[in-house]
């Protein structure tokens, strides 16, 4: 089995491209959904959290707000560093449980990681695809996505690694500055290069 990470930056499309693979029959392991699984309340990642950031980041019902806690973490990058420190081991131990499960199942699983690279992620991968778009048509997808300000998406790319920086950790790049027809065409000929190895792991493995 071949355990690839998927990643890119705000707005590029890593999720429409993950939406594409679980069309297609493949198991996509999602981060953000074990993120927020964690941080529900009296799980591992809400303990942590509450230590680092206070009671002050919990809504009426005794969660977290996640939209309180975006607006500190997304103003200050050393205080989005302390949450990705806190979250992160919790995340990877249940990524690294679910890629066991899968093992002997699957020939090809993905897993979902917007911060894939800058947490150390990518290790426990076989390979990565980056998902890249030019930042002007990350801008305007996530302000029409959220509805959002340019200059508040424009912060966020802001905390997030460079393309610059994240293209050496890449096998293959995804790109996603076309139409959808495009972007399939892209994942099915990446999909080609990972089935010819996934093979090639068998055959040696023998």
């Amino acid at each position: 089995m071949l355990c690839i990470g998927i990643t890119g930056s705000i707005g590029t499309g890593k999720s429409t491209v993950s939406a594409y693979l679980k069309d297609k029959g493949y198991i996509v392991i999602d981060a953000d959904i074990i993120s927020r699984e964690i941080s529900e309340k009296n799980q591992p990642g809400y303990k942590a959290i509450i230590k680092e950031f206070g009671n002050n980041i919990l809504g009426d019902d005794g969660e977290i707000d996640r939209k309180k806690l975006s607006s500190i973490v997304f103003k200050d990058k050393g205080k989005l560093e302390i949450l990705n420190k806190a979250l992160h081991p919790v995340i990877i131990d249940r990524i690294n449980e679910l890629k066991n499960y899968y093992r002997e199942k699957e020939d090809l699983i993905f897993v979902d990681a917007a911060l894939l690279i800058e947490t150390g992620l990518y290790e426990y991968v076989d390979k990565v695809i980056l998902v890249h778009s030019h930042q002007k048509i990350q801008i305007s997808r996530v302000m029409t996505r959220d509805n959002a300000s340019a200059e508040k998406v424009e912060r966020i790319i802001k905390t997030q690694m460079p393309y610059t920086q994240k293209k050496k950790y890449a096998d293959y790049i995804i790109d996603n500055n076309h139409d959808i027809l495009y972007l399939h065409d892209q994942i099915d000929k990446a999909l080609d290069f990972l089935l010819k190895d996934s093979e090639n792991v068998k055959k040696t493995s023998r």
